[in-house]
This record gives C-alpha cells, sequence and structure tokens, in this order.
C-alpha cells in the first residue's frame, strides 16, 4: 500500500513539474537604452509582469533576454510594459513624454522608424 501511494505521488509531482516546464519559454528581443540605471527599470520592469521568471540586458548589444511562462504572459505584453517606462523595443515605442523624463544619461538616440511606427499607429 505504501509503494502505491509512493509511486502516486511520484507520477503527480513528474506530470506537474513536466507540464510547467513545457510552458516556460526564453527569447530575446532588441530594447533601447544606453546606461546601469537603464539596465536596472528594464530589467525589473519585465520581472514585474506576471509570469516571468528571469530578464538580462545586454546594454552593448541592447538585447534583452527574458524566460517566462507562456500560459501567463508573451512578449507583446513584456515589450509593452518596458515601453511604458521609457524604452523603445522591438515592436512598441515609448511615449515621447515619458522617455523625455527619463533622466539625461537613459536618454538614448532614438530610431527614426520607431517614431515613425508609433505616429501611425496614432492615426488608425
Amino acid at each position: 500500500m505504501k509503494t502505491k501511494n509512493t509511486f502516486l505521488l511520484i507520477a503527480f509531482f513528474s506530470l506537474l513539474s513536466a507540464n510547467t516546464y513545457a510552458q516556460k519559454t526564453t527569447q530575446s528581443f532588441t530594447v533601447q537604452g544606453s546606461c546601469s540605471m537603464c539596465e536596472e527599470r528594464i530589467e525589473q520592469t519585465a520581472l514585474g509582469v506576471d509570469g516571468v521568471s528571469s530578464a538580462e540586458w545586454n546594454s552593448s548589444e541592447q538585447k534583452l533576454t527574458v524566460s517566462f511562462d507562456e500560459s501567463q504572459t508573451n512578449v507583446s505584453a513584456i515589450q509593452k510594459s518596458i515601453a511604458a517606462v521609457g524604452h523603445d523595443t522591438e515592436l512598441f515605442t515609448a511615449n515621447d513624454e515619458v522617455y523625455a523624463n527619463l533622466p539625461g544619461c537613459c536618454q538614448y538616440e532614438r530610431k527614426k522608424e520607431a517614431k515613425k511606427q508609433k505616429s501611425s499607429s496614432c492615426n488608425k
């Protein structure tokens, strides 16, 4: 009887961990920034999105690598949150006023196509 219960518990937890593992993904995408303050803001914002378990921004490559649970969030939601705090991403452009309120050291050179993308989405 004890062996049967132990086997059932092991099987249950194996299925549970396999299901959780299958939903995790890691992706990288461009996030504009310039300094260690940007790094902290970008990573903390990403980690604040439900389902994100890790976030690491590489300033020289302007890339953020995130691991997240696909059942809780997606790349679009993560990028939208980061743009909301002033950092342009591949999919979203930060609001000009939010960007302007970043500390001077955090104000990176914005790409022209990012601004164009923002203005075209406002006309919809």
